[in-house]
């Protein structure tokens, strides 16, 4: 036994050399980098290539509790073409549903026939179908796939310096060539993005077609100088600063699609800005990311009104200094990115209730669906209205060039509108907001319109909306304008005494809520359930919800519908104290509130209330 032993410590530093020998043979790339994906669901956190395994280490986030699947054709492909089949997997089963956990992520790895340790690049392939996952140019960061750029156009030469146009209301097109370096047909890649239009809560999306070589022209209708956002999907993302009128171009490396150089290339109206922009913008977000922890860490102190609006205050004008001193920005660019920190400053101080809520939701910790839902139930969320207090000026509304920022389109969003001295920004500020259905325009205000292009667009509105009214007055269960002469107190009688004897549930909600959109989906079965008992469904909204996009939801929402003024529609909201949405409120066959919810509801909890409401006295 002695001499077994004595064998076997003499073998113990022969199999570590073995092992570490093994280990050196292995290739790995650790968070490899990759050209083109079709999904964002699963992510390659780790290759190896050894000797009798390539492996592919998998991290994936998915909805809680809904299943993914790999399938057990899965397969990779090198770059001459050779495809290496699945062997096997740890972590999940080819070919059977894998229902994720409560936190939505897991861990998984798969294993194919060997491919050779000197390979550079693959490409991963589930399943043989158009919509299975795909994941091309998989490959070491150290690595740079040769790719043919042509030079002229990596080493463009861009004007010394751009400063911001002057900017009006002038609708017109914008021809935008976009061209993706070391595209495949076989990516089957979708090229979109987004804009937005004057007057119009709602981005404008796009979905232009991307040829075979990587190549797409489109023309874009813009109504001002603005944003057009466009990119690859799952990959990245370029900002352009576009004019209408005039052209532009850009170009994406493939090869390097998840680095801040990735577009290059860019030609037309302020294409160095757009340069500056786009190369810099990753460092830029975390740049007003560190401003969001600071005042996140500011409301959850429960700081006053003051000492909140003025730390808002300073860090606006620290981030404007550190922009300032960047090295290698256009005045345009320099501009352009003091107009982001003040729209961030903006949606800290009016929308602090907002803010802080999400503040608290990212601070718990959340996992799991429940635990929101516990956590949206108990929240007593704070809110204020106060002015900055360290008389921090706000350019972008007051400059020649606001309309390329959104703090101007934001100054009508809060209970106390900002003061704009520009005229023409203030005019366009105001058309903006009624458009919007954020205000009205009483005879003084609309006489200082004095824009022949804007006082047109107020006109073309209210056509728009007598139209709209002939068209809803025909549906006996949808009440637009109708009630407007209703004082605000009086509204509320005026809505449940019309139900008198049945039990009433009212949704509060608003066009643009998602977790209201939700709900309404959610209760289809409840209210089937339902369906011929004394209750009665009613949606309730304001000019905050786009007239137009109201009316386009109500035909998926069966009940009754009330568009209302902005005070009536507040009124409600003071008098339940409700300071989120949605808001539910039950009220028995009397009119008397008997349950009320701030935020999501399970269909047991609100059955519940309703049939307690439906009980006779």
């Amino acid at each position: 036994m002695k001499k077994l032993f004595a064998v076997l410590m003499l073998l113990l530093p022969f199999v570590a050399l073995q092992t570490e020998a093994a280990r050196k043979k292995t290739t790995v790339w650790e968070n490899p980098v990759k050209m083109y994906a079709n999904t964002g669901t699963i992510e390659v956190t780790r290759v190896e290539l050894a000797d009798t395994a390539t492996v592919l280490y998998l991290h994936a986030e998915y909805t809680p509790k809904n299943w993914i699947k790999i399938a057990k054709e899965s397969r990779l492909k090198d770059m001459d073409g050779k495809t290496y089949r699945l062997t096997s997997a740890e972590g999940i089963v080819p070919g059977k549903k894998f229902f994720m956990p409560d936190n939505g992520e897991t861990d998984f790895t798969l294993r194919f026939t060997p491919m050779p340790k000197n390979t550079k690049m693959i490409d991963f392939a589930e399943g043989e179908t158009k919509d299975d996952w795909r994941i091309f140019g998989i490959h070491d960061d150290s690595y740079c796939p040769d790719i043919d750029i042509p030079k002229e156009l990596r080493n463009m030469k861009y004007a010394a310096n751009e400063t911001l146009p002057v900017t009006r209301y002038a609708p017109g097109k914008v021809k935008v060539r976009f061209k993706a370096y070391g595209y495949r047909p076989e990516m089957q890649a979708k090229l979109d993005g987004w804009y937005s239009v004057f007057g119009e809560k709602r981005q404008h999306l796009l979905s232009p077609k991307l040829n075979d070589d990587g190549t797409a022209e489109f023309e874009v209708r813009l109504t001002h100088p603005s944003v057009i956002v466009i990119g690859i999907r799952y990959v990245n993302y370029a900002s352009i600063l576009a004019v209408p009128g005039e052209e532009v171009s850009l170009a994406l490396d493939l090869a390097n699609a998840q680095k801040d150089n990735a577009y290059f290339g860019f030609t037309g109206t302020l294409a160095h800005t757009n340069k500056v922009v786009n190369e810099n913008r990753f460092r830029l977000q975390q740049l007003f990311m560190t401003s969001y922890d600071s005042m996140m860490v500011a409301v959850t102190e429960r700081r006053s009104a003051a000492e909140y609006a003025a730390l808002i205050g300073k860090i606006q004008k620290e981030k404007k200094e550190l922009v300032n001193s960047c090295e290698g920005l256009t005045d345009a660019a320099r501009a352009f990115l003091r107009m982001n920190l003040e729209r961030t400053a903006f949606d800290w101080q009016y929308d602090f209730s907002r803010s802080w809520e999400q503040a608290k939701i990212r601070l718990s910790n959340i996992k799991t669906r429940e635990e929101y839902e516990e956590l949206m139930k108990s929240m007593n969320v704070p809110h204020f209205d106060a002015p900055l207090t360290d008389g921090t000026t706000m350019e972008s509304i007051e400059s020649d060039y606001a309309m390329f920022g959104d703090c101007l389109w934001s100054a009508f969003s809060y209970p106390t509108p900002v003061v704009i001295t520009n005229d023409y920004n203030r005019q366009v500020a105001t058309v903006d907001a009624f458009l919007k259905g954020r205000i009205t325009l009483d005879a003084a205000v609309e006489a200082t319109i004095t824009d022949p292009a804007l006082r047109t667009l107020i006109a073309d509105k209210r056509a728009k909306d007598k139209q709209m009214e002939e068209e809803m007055a025909r549906r006996a269960n949808v009440f637009f304008h109708k009630l407007d002469d209703v004082k605000p107190e009086n509204i509320l009688s005026i809505i449940l005494d019309k139900h008198r004897g049945k039990a009433v549930v009212m949704d509060i909600w608003a066009t643009w809520c998602g977790p209201c959109k939700a709900g309404h989906k959610r209760m289809v079965p409840l209210k089937k359930e339902l369906e011929g008992q004394d209750v009665v469904f009613i949606y309730v909204t304001g000019p905050t919800s786009p007239a137009e996009t109201w009316q386009e939801m109500l035909g998926n929402i069966t009940g009754e519908h009330y568009y209302l003024t902005r005070e009536q529609y507040s009124h409600i909201l003071e008098k339940y104290e409700s300071d989120g949405i949605p808001t539910y409120l039950v009220f028995d066959r009397d009119g008397q509130l008997t349950f009320k919810n701030i935020g999501m509801v399970d269909n047991g909890k609100i059955k519940e209330e309703i049939e307690k409401a439906m009980e006779w006295n």
